[in-house]
């Protein structure tokens, strides 16, 4: 609730995006090198500190009023259903999905703002926003990769790693399966190509630039039901656009703001059922809202979450 309120504030209405070394995953980024293993590619990932390259990653679910998110995450001082679960439009990531990975998003501190075709009251949401990833998640004894992009929570697309070799896109087979078991026969092609280069370090360099941001969208089965997306932003240590929080001693970087005076991101804003007092806060909550300049912020569903928890 605390962030929540600091969120509605007008000065400081950004998500951020964090370091992934702050992720609750102790294998995060790794499960890409067990693919490998699994599929006979020679490739090991090293630590790119060496390259002051620092991934940033931002966590969401498609799941909306999750019995499981509440439990795990909608919390505060441990207690079950106390958070808050944020839903918000599409149009507040980037629609092109490859428009995290080009050199110049890796080193914004290039980037020629004045001289954009972007107006000025936009440009700086415009830079700011990033592509949204669904993540992969692997299941080694298998060796098959599974996520659901559906509507229907209880259906899964399974890209099975065997034979991936084979794969060949057809124009009337593009299929999301197909596609994806495609990108990973190209992925270890270009793998053992790299292990034909001598030097070690040229070898590393490469594959941080190929496959940094990729390693961090594959995750263990085991975390399957949290149906996550991600934002990724590879950035390099010097820029100017990673800040440090005082207080917790971490890197992170701002997002676009959820609103302003014309836009407004936030569809709805569910309040865990055992918030104290949760009428009362979801009252004072669209007050605050009502008083906001923006007109599309009154539209903005106020709502107490209907996961069964006593």
């Amino acid at each position: 609730m605390e962030i929540l309120f600091s969120l509605l504030d007008d000065n400081k209405n950004k998500l951020r995006i964090t370091s992934i070394t702050t992720a609750n995953d102790i294998n995060e980024g790794k499960i890409l090198e067990n693919i490998f293993y699994n599929n006979n590619v020679n490739m090991k990932i090293e630590n790119n500190n060496e390259y002051n390259l620092i991934p940033f990653q931002t966590s969401f679910s498609r799941n909306k009023d999750s019995l499981t998110m509440f439990r795990l995450y909608g919390k505060d001082k441990n207690i079950e259903s106390t958070g808050v679960c944020l839903v918000l439009d599409e149009s507040y990531f980037d629609d092109d999905p490859f428009g995290d990975i080009i050199p110049v998003k890796m080193n914004s501190q290039y980037l020629d703002l004045e001289n954009s075709y972007i107006d000025n009251e936009n440009k700086e949401n415009y830079y700011n926003k990033n592509s949204l990833y669904w993540i992969l998640y692997y299941n080694e004894d298998k060796n098959q990769l599974v996520f659901n992009p559906t509507n229907s929570k209880y259906k899964s697309i399974i890209i099975n790693l065997e034979n991936v070799y084979k794969a060949e896109l057809k124009e009337k087979e593009k299929n999301i399966e197909i596609v994806i078991k495609f990108i990973f026969k190209k992925i270890f092609e270009a793998s053992n190509n790299i292990n034909k280069v001598e030097k070690d370090e040229i070898k590393n360099i490469i594959f941080s630039y190929l496959f940094e941001n990729i390693r961090y969208l594959i995750k263990h089965e085991a975390f399957f039901e949290e149906q996550e997306l991600r934002i990724i932003s590879i950035n390099n240590i010097e820029s100017k656009d990673i800040k440090r929080d005082l207080k917790t001693k971490r890197l992170y970087i701002d997002y676009c703001k959820l609103f302003d005076k014309n836009e407004n991101y936030i569809k709805e804003i569910i309040l865990g059922s055992k918030v104290s007092n949760v009428q009362s806060v979801a009252e004072y909550i669209s007050k605050i809202l009502l008083e906001k300049e923006n007109n599309k912020l009154k539209s903005t569903k106020i709502t107490v979450s209907k996961a069964p928890l006593r």
